[in-house]
């Protein structure tokens, strides 16, 4: 989580911003392993199940992030950073 929190922080999100992404990270994270779902490789794919399919109908335990808009950005925004260190390490 330290890259992803840092680069918001480099392109100025607010703190409040970044707890509800991180909030929106959880509540991804509850879900995946509520699904047992192995997390072999983070895709759009993935996220897009997330959004259309568990939101809509989603009855996760409180504090859970449930905009559609809010948790698309925040994942979105992870597979930016996820992708960005992959290919440094090539």
């Amino acid at each position: 989580m330290p890259l992803y929190i840092e680069s918001l922080r480099d392109q100025r999100y607010p703190d409040r911003t970044i707890r509800g992404y991180l909030g929106c990270l959880a509540h991804f994270s509850y879900w995946i392993k509520n699904e047992d779902l192995e997390l072999l490789i983070l895709d759009a794919t993935l996220i897009e199940r997330f959004l259309l399919n568990h939101l809509s109908v989603c009855t996760c335990p409180a504090p859970s992030y449930c905009t559609a808009a809010n948790s698309g950005a925040a994942l979105r925004h992870l597979l930016r950073v996820v992708a960005r260190e992959q290919t440094a390490r090539l």
